[in-house]
């Protein structure tokens, strides 16, 4: 049987497409394979106000009912790196944005979120600070280019670490840079699936 298997498919004409969707539905079925089945739980702070399904960013927002501070946090996935023979690293990148009350200051950081499971075999995950800076007003907007801060990495490694700890205050804890790792990961597996099932389709028809 396996002789005759093997005289077929060296008589059999060669495939139209070179073989693409068979590699397609091979790359598929692998992707469904290892779909995670875990649902990451928005931290009870923070409620999740943007989600488009084919967007690549989230938004999450959290009031202080006290104070009326508002924290807005926008996030997305950055490409992957490749470090020599380690496994591939993929940060998320952050925007932290804290408004006080009415038409009020905002103070806006970009971090970028890692994960550190694969270093310390857990699960967690940690954010660093990688600019920082100061609006008068959320809609106050100006003539000319405004001086908006020295370079973040030349601050004291002290004031760095307190602007790390307000954030910390604020709910950019390790519960919420966790979240936004898992649930970055599943959108963007959800979406290649997706892609992958578009292709799919779409040279099935030409077979």
């Amino acid at each position: 049987m396996a002789l005759q298997r093997l005289r077929r498919l060296s008589t059999a004409p060669p495939l139209a497409d070179g073989g693409l969707l068979l590699a397609l539905r091979s790359e598929l079925n692998h992707e469904l394979t290892h779909q995670s089945c875990q649902v990451p739980i928005v931290p009870s702070d923070f409620s999740l106000e943007y989600n488009a399904p084919r967007s690549q960013d989230v938004l999450l927002r959290r009031r202080d009912v006290c104070s009326n501070e508002e924290v807005v946090v926008s996030a997305l996935l950055g490409p992957l790196r490749f470090y020599g023979e380690e496994s591939p690293s993929q940060e998320v990148r952050m925007k932290v944005c804290v408004k006080k009350p009415a038409y009020g200051p905002v103070v806006r950081f970009d971090c970028c979120v890692f994960d550190r499971s694969v270093n310390v075999g857990g699960t967690s995950s940690d954010f660093n600070v990688r600019g920082a800076w100061y609006h008068s007003s959320l809609y106050k907007s100006g003539i000319g280019r405004k001086y908006l801060g020295p370079e973040y990495s030349t601050l004291d490694p002290k004031l760095q670490q307190a602007f790390k700890e307000y954030l910390v205050s604020r709910g950019i804890t390790t519960e919420l840079t966790n979240f936004l790792v898992k649930h970055l990961s599943n959108k963007e597996q959800g979406q290649y699936v997706n892609w992958l099932q578009t292709l799919e389709a779409a040279f099935a028809k030409d077979s």
